[in-house]
């Protein structure tokens, strides 16, 4: 079942949980390196976690949809896009929320 979410197998349903944690926080360490660097392969990196939050997030809306929406209210402050932010981390919280995140 791993598979289907990161395209490599794991031995344990506690690897894969391992794996799908340090996957986000990487993505949210990403967009705050580029917001002190402006290095833009962090920027890059962080959209491609959120890419991955993404499609995790459509087998498992309830453990990924609102780590997907902080994600890319990241993104969208680090592009200076700040109502676009203020959107997308209301609906993270509002997801986490609904979750009991």
């Amino acid at each position: 079942a791993a598979e289907r979410y990161i395209g490599c197998k794991y031995d344990s349903w506690i690897a894969l949980n391992y794996k799908t944690i340090e996957t986000f926080i990487l993505g949210l360490v990403s967009f705050w390196i580029f917001r002190q660097t402006n290095r833009i392969q962090w920027l890059e990196t962080g959209v491609r976690i959120k890419q991955i939050m993404e499609k995790w997030s459509e087998t498992s809306r309830w453990n990924f949809l609102q780590k997907f929406y902080l994600l890319e209210a990241e993104e969208h402050f680090c592009n200076e896009r700040y109502e676009s932010a203020k959107l997308s981390y209301d609906v993270a919280i509002a997801f986490a929320a609904k979750h009991k995140f």
